[in-house]
């Protein structure tokens, strides 16, 4: 989302200060160690957020001297109609150039072009197992609003319209462009054949259920946030020493939210939401609330639960293109289940969630509060779809990009493996 907006001069000098600071250490004469772990960077960068995307870029050439031996970092970088692969170690400098150039500007958002760097990665950096960071924007579970098979421009007018990622192909700050759906990225990442520790979307609103489902074989930890992402996204000089090579993914969530509390980044005042899932957890997840659903299949709240009051995320409004309100998971199933099954619920949920942390507000859109929402003591981070008369009241119109969430929801593998077409929704 737009919201990662550009980051001040200061960082540059601060990755300067850095560049020095590693440029002491002579380690060319040291024997060569193992990989350990291979952590593959995607960015998606032809949209708004190219000038940040370049940023985080700098900020992980710069920290990558503080990488242990064995530890690489495998840098997929599109912008300004320039695709390239870096890797990097702790030899590399500010100055490390490409190690592989693509011969045509890649589309970052179509599957293809990430199995190719997939593919590059497994064959030039092998490693006993590997992280991937994602990039760019993002909007969750909602559908591309791409309109040719040849994933080209649609035909909207340059709004907020993207599953992951948004690739105008053109390297400007335009955000009409193809966008990547969650289920092609997992269909990719499973034919990869890479052991992923961890994913770690550096995006908007991708903590939601219906993402995570889609993506439970894919890893064993997911990492992201249910509301928006500061524009400037995560401080990588941090991420690398602090984060991304930790044996403990959750260090990605500790690090990130410590430096949004420590304003390391204009835009990180905006606050945050973040949390880790364990994926082992999710079949059950889907089959606990297809018995749940089943099972309370008279006593529903049909055809549209009452979720006033429920912990959001985003606003439902025209100025984020009507995407849908993103509800807490943990809390909204209160308003879907009888209580004695919705903690049931809840508790499973908590089993997979194994960190979580926010600041006591975040701006999420909203039309009080100069934009920001307060997070609820009770937060699971992650979020929700729950279908809302709304969403099909709104679903035609110039704005109304996506259409009707409602139909759009009974597409996703969530949608159909945790019963709520079954039970009448």
């Amino acid at each position: 989302m737009y919201l990662r907006l550009i980051r001040l001069f200061t960082s540059f000098l601060l990755l300067g200060l850095l560049t020095v600071s590693c440029s002491g250490d002579d380690k060319d004469n040291e024997p060569p160690v193992p990989p350990t772990r291979t952590v593959i960077v995607y960015i998606a960068g032809e949209n708004s957020l190219t000038d940040q995307m370049l940023n985080d870029v700098n900020e992980i050439k710069s920290g990558a001297c503080q990488m242990k031996d064995g530890e690489r970092i495998v840098l997929f970088y599109d912008n300004k109609g320039l695709s390239t692969i870096t890797v990097l170690d702790n030899k590399s400098t500010l100055g490390t150039k490409a190690t592989y150039t693509f011969e045509s500007n890649q589309d970052a958002c179509d599957p293809l072009t990430l199995r190719k760097v997939l593919n590059w990665a497994a064959e030039h950096c092998p490693a006993p197992e590997y992280g991937l960071v994602f990039g760019s924007h993002a909007s969750s579970w909602l559908p591309s609003t791409d309109i040719t098979p040849q994933r080209a421009v649609t035909a909207s007018s340059g709004g907020m319209q993207f599953s992951f990622g948004i690739d105008n192909g053109q390297g400007n700050a335009n955000d009409t462009g193809s966008q990547m759906e969650i289920s092609d990225m997992a269909a990719a990442l499973e034919a990869s054949n890479l052991h992923f520790k961890y994913i770690f979307f550096d995006a908007c609103v991708m903590q939601s259920i219906e993402c995570l489902y889609d993506l439970r074989n894919t890893a064993e930890y997911i990492i992201g946030s249910p509301a928006s992402t500061p524009g400037d996204g995560a401080y990588y000089t941090h991420q690398i020493s602090s984060g991304l090579f930790s044996d403990d993914p959750s260090d990605i969530a500790r690090t990130f939210m410590s430096d949004v509390r420590n304003k390391m980044s204009p835009t990180y005042i905006q606050g945050a939401v973040i949390s880790v899932v364990k994926t082992e957890y999710l079949d059950e997840l889907a089959r606990t609330t297809r018995e749940m659903l089943l099972k309370n299949i008279d006593q529903l709240p049909k055809p549209y639960p009452d979720m006033s009051g429920v912990q959001r995320y985003l606003e439902f409004r025209s100025k984020l293109y009507f995407q849908p309100d993103y509800f807490d998971a943990g809390i909204g199933i209160h308003r879907i289940l009888p209580e004695e099954d919705a903690i049931v619920w809840e508790n499973l949920l908590n089993k997979a969630i194994v960190y979580k942390d926010g600041t006591s507000s975040f701006y999420g859109y909203t039309f009080s509060n100069n934009g920001f929402l307060t997070l609820s003591p009770t937060f699971s981070g992650v979020s929700m779809f729950v279908p809302q008369l709304k969403y099909y009241v709104y679903s035609t119109g110039q704005l109304a990009i996506y259409g009707n969430h409602n139909e759009n929801f009974k597409k996703t593998s969530w949608y159909k493996a945790a019963g709520w077409g079954e039970a009448g929704y």
